[in-house]
């Protein structure tokens, strides 16, 4: 597995908070889908605050290079990203947390709820 330490796992959230608000600006201008229901950009902040002492997300390198190029597909091809990106979190999100448990010793985290 890989390694987590609090710097990588401080990376990730940044880099998955950025995706994520970027997923979500775009899905709020599509018909029927609530862009509200998905959003884990809230509980992101709110990790990022608590143990960062974060009170705004920054801009990342990998985040903005990959929202560029969703901004540029069709949106089929942008709801195949959308999906497979949010049920990724949501699906492997608890076994993230249990690695990152067991590797940082990071507690209270809420993204993955």
């Amino acid at each position: 597995p890989p390694v987590i330490t609090k710097e990588t796992l401080k990376s990730w959230l940044i880099t998955s908070h950025n995706v994520h608000e970027s997923f979500d600006l775009r899905a709020a201008s599509l018909p029927g889908l609530d862009s509200n229901v998905l959003s884990m950009c809230p509980k992101i902040s709110s990790d990022l605050s608590t143990i960062y002492g974060l009170d705004a997300v920054p801009s990342d390198d990998l985040g903005s290079c990959y929202s560029e190029y969703l901004k540029g597909l069709d949106d089929e091809r942008w709801m195949v990203h959308y999906y497979n990106f949010k049920f990724a979190h949501f699906a492997g999100g608890k076994q993230i947390y249990k690695m990152i448990q067991l590797q940082t010793g990071v507690e209270g985290l809420r993204f993955y709820e």
